[in-house]
């Protein structure tokens, strides 16, 4: 299933609250996505760095411990997209 158009907004959303270092408003955009999509790999990304941020360890480390290992590469506490 591809995301949507309104699914790419909440994506582009979310990547602008993470780079004014605002990772709660960023997951709240990424919750807009729907709900048979986050998954994809595109909100996992966003997620991750969302989490990380945030300083959720736990949490990122069960986005990275979940993904196909393409989909989030690790550098320090930033996520690299390949």
């Amino acid at each position: 299933m591809e995301l949507s158009h309104a699914d790419w907004l909440a994506i582009q959303r979310a990547q602008g609250w993470l780079e004014l270092k605002l990772p709660l408003e960023a997951n709240e955009e990424l919750d807009e996505v729907q709900p048979q999509l986050r998954a994809h790999p595109a909100v996992l990304k966003l997620r991750y760095q969302v989490y990380a941020d945030a300083k959720q360890w736990p949490m990122a480390y069960e986005i990275e411990l979940g993904s196909p290992p393409a989909v989030i590469k690790t550098n320090g506490n930033q996520a690299a997209y390949p």
